[in-house]
């Protein structure tokens, strides 16, 4: 049966397994044993109930309270109890360099540490943890009076700083998410009528940041042709029968300078338990830049619709791999006979050709593929069996490479052209089987035809141009005789016309080109010139004869049709959302901006691929047979928040969208592709989703009381229970220090006087003694009356009144009066202006201010104080002041001196307790002043900072709210 001893005699389970513990296997011997200091720091320890420590001798051997055990844990897994009587290095190795010099410097006599939400690691549990602490380092003498022993003060605040940590994250997503959004938040009480908004809702209503926004400056920007649209939904939305949903589009008049701007208001309302409205809140987007595009895109279809139609053609593209031909009703209807045929592919195309045409075909699309260009004649037979000619003009599409991938152009019918060149010919015929016949009988004949008409002899040269085409030029016919022609051509298509022509006369080939004309009246025309050799009735070699025809509608149109397609494109590419566009029903993506491509998590590579090929985690999902239903339907399709898992930078991803698929119409009605637009709302999605769970977890505490207020309101209040804990331990541990800690400090300093004066001449070394406890004992009562005034500046936070600044720098200046006359200080202070808080709090403030600049000054330089005031924005804080209540503009009041200074480096440390950056042989102090002085601007909801260089003085700044 183990020995009892009075100081082991503490209840709890610490208490017996200290009694229980065989000492005599240390080196602190047995109990019995111990000195007295151990003894009575041991039995402290164990009858506290707040969580204590003690490393003891040079081997640092541990000592621990109930209190402090589950800081340890427990087992295989933890440090208790094997860590009771153990050194602390065998203990603690996983943290033992960061805590040693603590310990060392407390047992060279060092200052006591103080150290607040400290992350120290320690293995517990079975892994290494990150374990936040608050604590304190306090050296205990043996019986002789050094430091043997280091006593620890500590409570775990890993959850505190996590819960903040999680608190300021979830606030700052909530904040970027709306910022980056650039969306208007507004919040109304329907039971007050109460209406608040943030600072871009007030910006758009034309009110200042610091002004109220009234509910009736809410509706009066709203346009007259939308506030009765409006009013509508919102009593809607306020009936609980409708679920609270709130979402509309309408247009906002700035009532300062009369812009107009289009939003998209959605909010929610939510009810009590008796169905009545208590709040009403949601976002304005604006979207005027997505109506505008809209509108724009709009009217661009329809200029290339009108172009199309007035043009009389059909626009197709081929796809060079699959084959397949998008096309439009205009190209069917030419080619078939049938504007509702479908499914045409080049195969399908080629089955139409006039199988006399078949080798034309092949040969031109030889020579467009080594030319990039296809311009060609050939005959096509209808599905009733009619023979059509027709235009075909294109050019080859590209990738990036340069390869081939489609070829896109336009076809026309120009059966009727080509019947009156037939005519022409049949004309020519008779004249050559006439030639008997008067020649102005051909003239008028040729005359006649409202199609250019020409004759060219064996060499090319001009013999003949009937009366359309000298009038079309507006020169003399002698003018134009020969190679005279070529002079009304524009000199940039002149010399290639000439080319052309002079190379089918040499092989004697069929003629054929483009040029622009120009025309007697100065006008510019594109003309498409053909011909043909004609031979006479020996077989032999005659010449040319041909026609000219004024092509420049159809050129027009097709010019048309190229800008509004390319604008088209640039609109969808410069969009401000992701937007694309899907042709066919295998919805191959024609156009698709960066965003887009970007959700997609792709390249450029993608574009002329089905969008099942190219995002083949689609499937599975239900946006492919959307697409389907949308292009079956022809109804457009929207929905919001909707879930896509996307493989982005190779892992598959969760993403939210909001998203539109309009689908568009050829001339027939039909639908031949999908407007694709979505908008990225993931990080809004996941924040509601937050909210929504947090809602939910909270929901039950009270009917009456919005979800999210009273999840802050408990988190408040459990912040609020946790300060009283807190401050009712501080409130504990401060009656200790002016009362337990006290009164032994008050027997040395007496007994000290009682042997001064008993011994009014001890021998040196004896006064050496003294002198030194006395002065220890009146440091160590320096500190508690430090750490009293700390402890009653961290627990008292009424700042209620109303405090004028420049009465309180007076009556300090008084109590400092003796001091400032000793240095010969000069204080120049200006007019301060009133705050509201706690003078007491404030006067110690500036009065640990001051004192410190009076006692860290230069000995050879008189000092000289100065305090000086402006009022800056909260934007202008500098970035390491944090103040404790966000208003929009601060008082700065700088304390500046011409002291000695510092290291700006140690800014942050001076503000900590017990932290010092001169020894106390050289100033004296107990480093716990500015610390206090950070305390009381922090209760005042004010930050503090200070800046300084060594040899040049120093300046604190202090920002009070206004």
């Amino acid at each position: 049966m183990p020995k009892l001893y009075p100081f082991l005699l503490a209840g709890g389970e610490m208490g017996q397994l200290t009694r229980n513990f065989d000492w005599s296997t240390t080196v602190l011997g047995s109990p019995d044993e111990w000195p007295q200091s151990l003894r009575t720091t041991v039995s402290i320890i164990l009858t506290s109930k707040f969580p204590m420590f003690l490393w003891w001798g040079p081997e640092l051997i541990q000592f621990y309270n109930d209190a402090y055990r589950p800081s340890m844990g427990v087992g295989t897994n933890g440090k208790h109890p094997t860590a009771l009587g153990q050194r602390g290095a065998d203990c603690w190795p996983e943290i033992w360099p960061t805590i040693k010099p603590l310990i060392d410097q407390i047992l060279a006599g060092g200052e006591s540490t103080w150290s607040e939400d400290q992350l120290i690691p320690i293995y517990r549990n079975g892994r290494l943890e990150d374990v936040y602490w608050t604590f304190s380092y306090s050296p205990v003498s043996d019986d002789t009076g050094q430091p043997t022993g280091v006593l620890v003060t500590c409570t775990e605040t890993t959850e505190k700083v996590i819960n903040v940590r999680d608190l300021k994250e979830s606030k700052e997503q909530l904040e970027f998410a709306i910022e980056a959004a650039e969306l208007g938040t507004w919040d109304l009480n329907p039971l007050t009528n109460k209406f608040t908004a943030n600072a871009r809702l007030k910006d758009w209503f034309g009110v200042l940041p610091e002004e109220e926004v009234l509910l009736s400056r809410a509706t009066e920007v709203i346009a007259e042709k939308d506030r009765q649209r409006v009013v509508k939904a919102i009593g809607e939305a306020l009936d609980y029968a409708s679920g609270g949903r709130y979402a509309i589009d309408y247009t906002i008049v700035n009532p300062l300078n009369r812009s107009e701007r289009i939003v998209r208001a959605k909010g929610k309302a939510w009810f009590t338990d008796d169905k009545i409205a208590y709040r009403f809140n949601g976002t304005l987007q604006d979207i005027t830049s997505e109506r505008k595009a809209q509108e724009e895109t709009v009217a661009a279809q329809q200029l290339a619709d009108m172009a199309i139609k007035s043009a009389g053609i059909g626009l197709f593209r081929v796809d060079m791999v699959t084959g397949k031909i998008v096309c439009s009703p205009a190209y069917a209807a030419i080619i078939t006979g049938d504007a509702t045929k479908t499914g045409l592919s080049r195969q399908g195309f080629a089955s139409y050709v006039h199988p006399d045409d078949l080798l034309l075909l092949e040969a031109n699309n030889k020579a467009g593929g080594e030319t990039g260009v296809f311009y060609y004649q050939l005959r096509v037979i209808w599905d009733d069996g009619s023979i059509h000619h027709i235009t075909v003009m294109g050019g080859l599409v590209l990738d990036e490479s340069g390869k081939p991938i489609a070829y896109s152009g336009t076809v026309r019918d120009i059966t009727d052209q080509e019947k009156q060149r037939q005519t022409l010919q049949e004309a020519e015929e008779r004249f050559a089987q006439a030639q008997h016949q008067s020649d102005t009988l051909f003239r008028n004949v040729t005359n006649s035809s409202p199609t250019g008409l020409w004759l060219a002899d064996e060499a090319g040269l001009i013999t003949y141009l009937n009366k359309t085409l000298v009038e079309w030029t507006g020169k003399a016919l002698e003018d134009l005789m020969g190679r005279g022609w070529a002079d009304a051509i524009i000199e940039q298509d002149r010399q290639r016309s000439i080319d052309t022509f002079a190379t089918a006369v040499g092989a004697r080939a069929h003629y054929e080109a483009l040029f622009r004309l120009k025309r007697g009246d100065g006008s510019i025309v594109w003309c498409q010139a053909a011909g043909d050799p004609y031979y006479r009735e020996d077989g032999s070699y005659a010449g040319y004869a041909g026609f000219c025809l004024d092509i420049n509608e159809l050129v027009a149109g097709r010019e048309a049709l190229e800008q509004s397609e390319a604008k088209f494109r640039a609109l969808i590419e410069e969009a401000p959302i992701a937007t694309c566009l899907f042709v066919g029903r295998d919805m191959k993506i024609e156009v698709a901006n960066e965003i887009m491509i970007g959700y997609w998590g792709k390249d450029q590579t993608v574009l002329g691929l089905p969008l099942s090929e190219a995002v083949p985690e689609l499937h599975g999902q239900p946006f492919l047979s959307i697409l389907d239903e949308v292009f079956t339907t022809g109804k457009t399709h929207e929905a919001k928040a909707t879930r896509a898992e996307l493989k982005v930078d190779g892992a598959l991803n969760t993403y939210y969208f909001d998203f539109t698929y309009k689908p568009l119409r050829n001339t027939a009605g039909e639908v031949y592709g999908i407007m694709d637009m979505a908008v990225d709302v993931t990080q809004q999605v996941r924040i509601q989703q937050q909210i929504e769970e947090s809602e939910e977890r909270y929901r039950v505490l009270s009917s009456e009381l919005d979800e999210q207020v009273q999840e802050r309101t408990r988190q408040l209040e459990d912040s609020i229970q946790d300060l009283k804990r807190s401050n009712d331990n501080l409130e504990k541990f401060a009656y200790i220090a002016s009362h337990d800690l006290q009164e032994p400090l008050r027997k040395i300093q007496q007994f000290g006087d009682l042997l001064k004066t008993r011994y009014e001449t001890p021998s040196g070394e004896s006064s050496a003694y003294l002198e030194r406890m006395q002065s220890a004992a009146n440091r160590m009562s320096r500190l508690i009356r430090d750490l009293l005034s700390f402890s009653r500046i961290s627990t008292q936070r009424d700042s209620s009144g109303v405090v004028s600044l420049s009465e309180v720098i007076n009556s300090v200046l008084v109590d400092l009066d003796l001091r400032i006359q000793e240095t010969g200080a000069v204080i120049v202070v200006e007019p301060l202006p009133v705050v509201s808080g706690d003078p007491l709090q404030l006067g110690q403030l500036f009065q640990n201010l001051l004192s410190n600049a009076l006692k860290f000054r230069q000995a050879e330089r008189t000092p000289r104080i100065e305090l000086t005031v402006k009022r800056i924005a909260a934007s202008d804080l500098p970035l390491l002041v944090r103040p404790a209540r966000l208003t929009a503009s601060y008082y700065q009041i700088d304390v500046t001196d011409n002291g000695i200074g510092f290291e700006q480096k140690y800014v942050d440390r001076i503000f900590q307790v017990f932290q010092r950056l001169h020894g106390k042989s050289e100033f004296e102090g107990t480093g716990i002043g500015l610390a206090i002085c950070e305390k009381v601007v922090a209760n005042h909801g004010g930050g503090i900072t200070a800046t300084s260089k060594p040899g040049q003085g120093a300046t604190f700044s202090i920002y009070f709210p206004v």
